[in-house]
C-alpha cells in the first residue's frame, strides 16, 4: 500500500507540473473516461515530461487495451490479441526491440525487475528480458484460449473442445500447456 501511495503522489506531482504549462487544457487528465488520448497528446505529454527534473528517473509505459478496440468481425483471433508495448523515459538505458512472445501479465515482472523490486507476488508474470524465462503469450476469452510461442501458435475453443487455429513448426505443442495454464489460473482465482 505504501508503494501504491508513493506512485499516486508521483503521478499527481507530474500531472500538476505538466498542467501548469497548459492552462487552456488538461494534457494529463486521469479522468478521460471513455475518451482515449490521441497520438499528438501522448507526444506532447512525453515532450513536456522530458523538460522536468524527474525525467531522468522516469519510465513511461504505453500499452493499448488488448482487444476492446478491434472490430468484432476480425477473423484472426491471434491478430485481435497482438499489441505493442512501448517504454520511454530518462530511466530507459537504450532503445531496443524486444521480440519475444509475451502477455500483458508479463509487464509487471519485467518492469518491477528493471526497477529492482521483487516481483515474486506476480506468480503468472515473467520478465520478458530474462532469456531464462519461458517466452510465451497467453490470452483468454470466455469461449477460447490462445498460447503463442516461437514454434506454435494455438487457439483452442473451450465450448466446442476443438482447436481453432494451429500454426508453426511444432503444431499442437501448446495444447496441453495452454490447458494447464488455464487450469492454474482458475485454481489461483478459486483460492482468492
Amino acid at each position: 500500500m505504501e508503494f501504491e501511495n508513493d506512485v499516486k503522489a508521483v503521478v499527481a506531482e507530474m500531472a500538476e507540473a505538466l498542467n501548469k504549462n497548459y492552462s487552456d487544457q488538461k494534457l494529463f487528465d486521469l479522468s478521460l473516461g471513455e475518451r482515449l488520448p490521441q497520438k499528438d497528446e501522448i507526444i506532447d505529454f512525453v515532450d513536456e515530461l522530458r523538460k522536468l527534473p524527474m525525467w531522468k528517473n522516469t519510465v513511461v509505459l504505453l500499452v493499448p487495451d488488448h482487444q476492446g478496440a478491434y472490430p468484432h468481425h476480425l477473423d484472426d483471433p491471434l491478430a485481435r490479441h497482438r499489441i505493442p508495448l512501448v517504454l520511454v523515459g530518462g530511466a530507459v538505458a537504450a532503445p531496443m526491440k524486444i521480440d519475444v512472445p509475451a502477455s500483458q501479465i508479463d509487464i509487471a515482472a519485467t518492469l518491477l525487475y528493471q526497477l529492482g523490486i521483487d516481483h515474486s507476488e506476480f506468480i503468472f508474470s515473467k520478465n520478458m528480458l530474462n532469456p531464462a524465462s519461458p517466452h510465451f503469450g497467453y490470452f483468454t476469452e470466455p469461449s477460447f484460449f490462445g498460447m503463442v510461442t516461437d514454434t506454435n501458435q494455438l487457439v483452442y475453443n473451450l465450448d466446442g473442445e476443438k482447436v481453432m487455429l494451429d500454426e508453426g513448426s511444432e503444431k499442437g505443442r501448446n495444447l496441453l500447456p495452454g490447458k494447464a495454464f488455464l487450469q492454474k489460473l482458475y485454481d489461483d482465482l478459486d483460492k482468492r
